[in-house]
């Protein structure tokens, strides 16, 4: 199952933090069920700022095989 980690530092406002939550519901949907085949682990999303025009999102894997999963997934390519 998907992970997600959202960062703010304690600084962000509840208007970010709900840019934040939207964003992980967005990446939580179209990621899932994306594991890596050899690892049998999932990918990682971390969503981190302080404000909604500082907003970054990096996406942790195990290893190039799910990293290739995680770039198809997102850009909405088929293996």
């Amino acid at each position: 199952m998907i992970q997600v980690r959202i960062d703010t530092a304690g600084q962000a406002d509840a208007l970010t933090r709900s840019a934040m939550e939207e964003v992980a519901d967005e990446y939580r949907s179209t990621l899932e069920g994306v594991t890596c085949p050899e690892h049998g682990e999932a990918p990682t999303v971390v969503i981190s700022g302080t404000s909604q025009d500082r907003i970054t999102i990096q996406i942790e894997t195990c290893c190039d095989q799910l990293q290739q999963r995680v770039d198809d997934a997102l850009t909405g390519e088929d293996d």
